[in-house]
């Protein structure tokens, strides 16, 4: 559990920024609401991948080819809106999630991500799977990367409902419970890459380069 209810102010966003990279990798991270941040987090580790459900102001992110270069835990970052919207762009799309879209990005590649917009405060739920436990070839879920998944339906609305169940209801579980759990959601990660056609994908224009070095 991590909140910054109890900080100083003036540590707060620092001591956010640090969790976030902890949890994802190492990326530029600032906020146009520094000064009285709020956020909390909660980290629930399952075998190799990890959920963490969060809710704070906004703030924006960017990961460089320097950043890439100095560390990469070679994993997809799965997104699933609850409140407020978020933009990612990466890979020469773009796409914006409203509540209970989700989208991934790949730690690989540069990206840019403003969570927020509109200075709403957001509430989300985070996944970071290690690239090599989802049984799909590379090159199919890279073409998924940035694209809005809609999770009221299909295969999209049975992983937003396990989520939603497993962060709500995480007391219930023992810590044995992992590797079932785990397997779960990596089931219904896999299931969903591999059939998108079920989340009405929707194809942003391509874009310009997102960052650079």
């Amino acid at each position: 559990m991590f909140s910054t209810a109890e900080m100083p102010e003036t540590h707060r966003f620092d001591a956010f920024r640090e969790r976030l990279i902890k949890l994802h990798a190492p990326m530029d991270i600032g906020s146009e609401h520094v000064e009285k941040y709020a956020a909390e987090t909660r980290f629930l580790q399952l075998g190799s991948a990890c959920v963490w459900p969060a809710s704070c102001r906004p703030v924006h992110m960017r990961r460089t080819p320097r950043l890439i270069r100095q560390s990469d835990p070679d994993q997809y970052h799965l997104t699933l809106m609850l409140r407020g919207s978020k933009r990612l762009v990466q890979a020469g799309q773009e796409g914006i999630c409203h509540p209970y879209d989700m989208h991934i990005a790949d730690t690989s590649r540069p990206f840019q991500v403003g969570s927020g917009l509109h200075g709403q405060d957001i509430k989300m739920v985070g996944v970071e799977i290690p690239k090599a436990l989802l049984p799909l070839p590379r090159h199919k879920t890279d073409t998924l990367v940035a694209r809005r998944l809609p999770g009221r339906e299909g295969m999209g609305c049975l992983l937003v409902r396990f989520l939603l169940r497993l962060t709500r209801s995480s007391d219930s579980f023992q810590s044995s419970d992992a590797s079932r759990l785990e397997t779960v959601l990596l089931d219904l990660v896999a299931a969903l890459f591999a059939f998108p056609q079920q989340a009405v994908l929707r194809r942003r224009p391509r874009i310009g380069r997102v960052a650079s070095a």
